[in-house]
């Protein structure tokens, strides 16, 4: 028996059609039609053909075998593979053609064997002798052995198909699944950028010069790439270098937060830079010095002492720090500002009560104005903290507000606002789920303090600040305040919240209006700040009066 393959057949293929291929491989680009051909010396002979798609497409392939007249003896369309054996019955060449016409694009990759049985099995004599019997016996073992040796060579080609097919099939998938996750990158970035290129110059203009109040601010998260490694270098600080490597790769880690534990894990590790009175008063100025041509004008800021101290920094450092810092900005841009810390809540509630009791002298002093809580909302319910917000009021804390609502359900804003009766909520978001709840806020005249851009980088609103409630807290009349949140880390600090959510919604100026009217009169500053304020606001509107956003 002689096996013909690619080889043997080396002149007649050039003769057809040039094809890329080895031995019993070939490739098959698209729209491509490839033979190749074995030669019949005599008629009765037995012609094998095999062949099995490796990769492309849906690994199908149209085929032909032709005698030598071009008679069609067998075809297919669109197989995997095929095995045949066939008599000739003409003397000649016989073409086996692979046909990809019906690909667009893909290529494929086809192994394929042509056999065909020249020699003829012997006949044994009619009268056989003893050698000529043990010759037969012998002859008929080596062709069942020939028989078997086929068999398993086919079992082999078979099992190698398919594990070609499901090497490629992987392949494809993990192409599939890069492909789709990097347009659905491109779309999120494209609508981001897309929500600040619809909002026009003007209307940006006229959002900068409205009076803002944030009321949702981390002061430790507005330490910026740039100081964290400025500070790396002064205090000579050893960080983890995977996650600080360059502020480049910092930058595009920021990016890519997968949720709220995401983020604080880079949120509370930064802090380790923030050592003497100099950082902390430097990250305080740097922040209203940023903010200033936002159109800022107070800011309520929280503080996380237990992040500060639970490292060796003490209250003292942490809090004068942080005062002359707000001191120099007040002077240099005209914001002013208050203090408020936050326990956290994925510590144990009986530190908390320490921090709180640890804070009673600044409070005392009026350098921090109240408490907050946040981190971690998951397996942490308002109801747990009872006893720390019990103990700030035994102390006498002016202010109490605390994050909820953003990763727990309405449910949990509820038992903020009912049974803790704590009347500002950081975050909200999930009220807007419960429109009840959205009833007893107003009755409650409870104010939230929103942060769109920061909903969309920790995956509240994965899709862009279109999905945020905004429209249906104005239309209940939820008052809330539109804030940055940690601006170092979710790309965008007041007036990029203010311009998101114009960019979103388009709103016109009388909604715009009401949203800063309702910021200045939820803050937490004296009445007379608040009038200069609005005055400045009636000023703006003045200003802005006959032009259309």
């Amino acid at each position: 028996m002689v096996w013909i393959g690619f080889t043997a057949a080396l002149g007649l293929l050039a003769a057809a059609q040039r094809v890329t291929a080895s031995a019993l491989t070939t490739t098959i680009t698209a729209n491509e039609r490839t033979c190749f051909y074995a030669a019949v010396d005599k008629v009765g002979e037995k012609v094998g053909f095999y062949f099995a798609v490796q990769s492309g497409g849906s690994f199908d392939i149209d085929w032909v075998v032709t005698d030598p007249s071009d008679t069609i003896i067998i075809e297919g369309e669109r197989d995997r593979q095929g095995d045949y054996i066939f008599t000739a019955h003409q003397v000649g060449e016989y073409s086996f053609c692979f046909s990809n016409d019906m690909s667009s694009f893909s290529e494929k990759l086809v192994d394929f064997d042509i056999m065909v049985e020249s020699e003829p099995r012997p006949v044994a004599p009619a009268k056989p002798t003893a050698l000529t019997e043990q010759t037969s016996s012998l002859e008929e073992s080596i062709y069942k052995l020939s028989g078997s040796l086929s068999s398993i060579q086919r079992t082999q080609k078979y099992f190698r198909t398919r594990e070609n097919r499901n090497v490629s099939t992987v392949r494809n998938t993990e192409w599939r699944i890069f492909f789709f996750s990097l347009l659905e990158c491109v779309m999120m970035v494209t609508m981001s950028a897309g929500q600040v290129w619809i909002c026009p110059a003007h209307a940006v203009e006229f959002l900068r010069a409205l009076p803002k109040c944030e009321h949702h601010i981390h002061i430790e998260g507005t330490l910026e790439p740039a100081m964290l490694f400025s500070l790396v270098e002064k205090h000579k600080v050893t960080l983890d270098p995977a996650m600080y490597s360059t502020i480049e790769a910092l930058e595009e880690r920021y990016r890519n937060f997968a949720n709220l534990d995401d983020f604080l894990a880079y949120f509370n590790k930064a802090m380790d830079v923030l050592i003497d009175e100099s950082d902390f008063a430097a990250l305080a100025f740097a922040y209203l010095e940023r903010v200033a041509t936002d159109g800022l004008k107070h800011a309520e800021i929280f503080f996380d002492p237990q992040a500060h101290t639970g490292r060796g920094v003490s209250l003292d450092v942490v809090v004068k720090g942080l005062k002359k810092g707000l001191a120099k900005g007040q002077t240099a841009f005209g914001i002013t500002s208050d203090l408020i810390m936050c326990f956290v809540k994925h510590l144990p509630v009986s530190e908390a009560l320490v921090a709180v009791r640890d804070m009673a002298p600044f409070v005392q002093s009026g350098e921090v104005i109240g408490l907050g809580a946040d981190s971690s909302e998951v397996n942490n319910p308002p109801s747990k903290f009872a006893d720390v917000y019990d103990l700030a009021r035994e102390l006498e804390f002016p202010r109490l507000t605390m994050h909820s609502g953003e990763e727990g359900p309405a449910d949990w804003v509820r038992q903020t606002v009912v049974d803790l009766g704590v009347n500002r909520v950081d975050h909200g978001f999930r009220a807007a789920d419960d429109h009840d709840l959205l009833d007893e806020l107003v009755r409650r005249d409870t104010f939230l303090t929103l942060c769109p851009l920061s909903n969309v980088r920790l995956q509240v609103t994965p899709e862009g600040v279109h999905q945020s409630p905004i429209p249906l807290l104005l239309e209940k009349g939820v008052k809330f305040s539109i804030n940055s949140d940690d601006p170092a880390y979710f790309g965008g600090y007041i007036l990029d919240n203010y311009v998101a959510v114009h960019a979103a919604f388009g709103f016109d100026k009388a909604t715009w209006r009401q949203i800063c009217q309702n910021g200045i009169d939820g803050s937490w500053c004296s009445d007379e700040r608040k009038s200069e304020m609005s005055a400045h606001l009636e000023e703006v509107m003045t200003a802005w009066e006959g032009t259309e956003l």
